[in-house]
């Protein structure tokens, strides 16, 4: 009889562990195309707020593009997608250094999120260089 319980206890278990609800599916979301950065009503005559979009391209390249005043920046390079629980994942990898890679260190990647909302997390917030973009049309 114990065994039997046991058996069962263990049985219960495995099924219960290995079902899933559709939302502990990771987020696999339409990441080509075009993203701008999200800018409050009230910063958008702020002279230190620049507008900033990415364009995500099926053959795994980017560009970023940063508008500024007058002056237009940009910088290319290619991108890996994964998925976890939190959201799709953008591992975005620079040929060369330069000043719109947002992340906290000094290295040539930089990592986005798409979150379950639907917008694209810049993962610099953890050092000041939150940056959040929406899809557009």
């Amino acid at each position: 009889m114990k065994i039997t319980a046991l058996l069962f206890t263990v049985l219960f278990v495995a099924i219960s562990c290995s079902s899933h609800d559709s939302d502990d599916k990771p987020v696999v979301y339409n990441y080509y195309g075009n993203w701008i950065n999200v800018v409050d009503a009230k910063d958008i005559d702020n002279p230190y707020v620049f507008r900033e979009s990415y364009k995500f391209n099926r053959d795994k390249t980017f560009t970023k593009t940063r508008i500024h005043g007058n002056v237009t920046t940009t910088a290319s390079g290619t991108f890996e997608v994964s998925a976890n629980e939190i959201g799709t994942n953008l591992k975005l990898t620079y040929p060369t250094d330069n000043m719109l890679i947002l992340n906290c260190s000094n290295s040539l990647i930089e990592t986005l999120t798409i979150t379950k909302a639907g917008l694209l997390d810049n993962d610099g917030r953890m050092c000041d260089a939150e940056s959040t973009y929406e899809k557009t049309k």
